[in-house]
């Protein structure tokens, strides 16, 4: 059974993550090269803009639960070869779609409706994001 302290420690290690996404995308979407510049550094900044979103809920939540926000980000991977960096984001976003199926079984053992219905929002954007980045690392036909 979860309880109140594990729920926390939990969402910090989700809210390090979406940090990191944050840089990891920014950093990308400034340094990306090559014939599909123009069209993927939006995309990145688009995909950063909305881990903010999730970084917010995130403090705001963990601050609700009389919990403290991390600060540090996870690890941030990078590359100047952009099907490196599109994998690293890739496996960015497997990582995190795995952790907030903890959270959210989590927050279902512990009866937070809340919690529930934003880690399910916040995990079908990462979807999104997952398959973006799976048909951009894929080859043509």
């Amino acid at each position: 059974m979860a309880d109140k302290k594990k729920l926390i420690d939990e969402l910090n290690v989700a809210l390090g993550m979406e940090i990191a996404a944050i840089v990891q995308y920014l950093h990308n979407s400034y340094t990306i090269m090559g014939p599909y510049r123009d069209a993927l550094a939006g995309q990145l900044e688009s995909f950063s803009k909305d881990e903010m979103e999730h970084m917010e809920y995130l403090s705001e939540k963990i601050v609700a639960l009389e919990g403290v926000p991390t600060v540090k980000p996870a690890d941030i991977y990078t590359s100047a070869k952009w099907r490196e960096m599109l994998g690293f984001d890739l496996a960015a976003e497997n990582k995190a779609i795995d952790h907030y199926k903890v959270i959210l079984t989590m927050a279902e053992e512990l009866g937070d409706v809340d919690l529930k219905k934003s880690i399910e929002d916040i995990t079908s954007k990462e979807y999104e994001h997952k398959e973006t980045l799976e048909k951009l690392l894929k080859e043509p036909m």
